[in-house]
């Protein structure tokens, strides 16, 4: 067959046109892979263009929750107190609060999982959020974002952590994570931070600001260990009295453990009691017959604190002996 195909000429010919079709066929294919990867390349490059998007958009909004106001006063460490710009009035709150629903839910479909499960928090968190702030007024929500303030710094600050980690390594896959996962912390964790926050610690104080106007500002935050103390000539802290933040006996709250020191640098420290701030009663660490915690009210320690100091007797170490009439 070959040798009559050479014989009549053919066969030079035949193998052009099978190299023409080759050459066809291969243009076509590589023609096309290449059509294929450059349509990828763009939808990839939309794909990512939208995730940094909404990562922005996200970003955008949480700052809004760290934007602060001052009230112009200070607190006991000489901070003017401040609360989240969002809480200047009832009006103010329901319009970020419409915000943050409405801007989450048109971009969570683009977001890395870590982002979206700090997002969905920060709406359980309103959630309860809301319960309370149905029965307070207007008038009260400053007072009610000076409670808050941390929670909402904590919760923001959380939020772009994980956006700055999207922006560092994330974008580079176009995997959407949460397809496959749930979109929550798990029950548990959620409760447990839930627990962590100003809204569930101090809800005794959030109580106080319920039903009526009420112009009293509360306290600032207290960490979770304060020192009170007076600096001596030589520059030693005397007078310590030292707080530490525990649960209460019902666990409805927190209090104050309270230490005393002499001084910085010697005596032992000596817990004497406790006290708590919704009301200001300072408590002795004894019962009545009742089981009653026995204290007082911190303006009759203060009137017992200024009598010592009008009628305190000082001590004249230069002399041996002390003579009594």
């Amino acid at each position: 067959m070959i040798e009559e195909l050479k014989n009549l000429g053919l066969l030079t010919s035949l193998f052009t046109i099978v190299g023409i079709i080759t050459g066809v066929f291969l243009t076509f294919i590589t023609s096309w892979l290449l059509k294929k990867r450059e349509t990828r390349l763009r939808i990839s490059s939309q794909l990512i263009e939208k995730r940094i998007n909404a990562h922005e958009k996200i970003l955008t909004l949480v700052k809004t929750m760290r934007a602060t106001l001052s009230i112009e006063k200070m607190n006991v460490e000489n901070l003017y107190i401040t609360y989240p710009i969002i809480f200047q009035s009832k009006d103010d709150f329901q319009k970020w609060r419409s915000s943050f629903f409405l801007t989450t839910n048109e971009y969570s479909h683009w977001l890395g999982l870590k982002v979206t499960r700090e997002l969905y928090f920060i709406q359980d968190y309103i959630v309860n959020l809301d319960k309370r702030l149905e029965k307070i007024p207007s008038e009260n929500y400053i007072q009610i974002g000076i409670i808050l303030r941390n929670d909402f710094l904590s919760m923001a600050a959380n939020v772009e952590k994980e956006v700055i980690t999207y922006f560092e390594s994330g974008w580079r896959t176009l995997k959407i994570e949460k397809n496959n996962k749930w979109h929550k912390f798990p029950k548990k964790i959620s409760i447990k931070r839930l627990e962590e926050t100003n809204l569930y610690k101090r809800h005794l104080e959030i109580h106080k600001y319920m039903y009526k106007k009420e112009k009293s500002i509360p306290r600032n935050d207290i960490k979770k260990v304060t020192e009170l103390y007076n600096i001596a000539p030589n520059g030693l802290k005397v007078d310590m009295v030292i707080l530490r933040e525990v649960p209460n006996i019902d666990n409805s709250g927190e209090e104050y453990e309270l230490i005393y020191k002499e001084c910085e640098d010697f005596g032992d420290k000596i817990k004497f009691g406790h006290c708590e701030l919704i009301g200001g009663r300072i408590m002795f660490d004894k019962v009545d017959k009742n089981a009653q915690v026995l204290g007082i009210d911190y303006k009759a320690m203060k009137l017992l604190v200024n009598w010592i100091e009008e009628n305190i007797e000082e001590i004249d170490y230069l002399n041996e002996t002390i003579e009594y009439e």
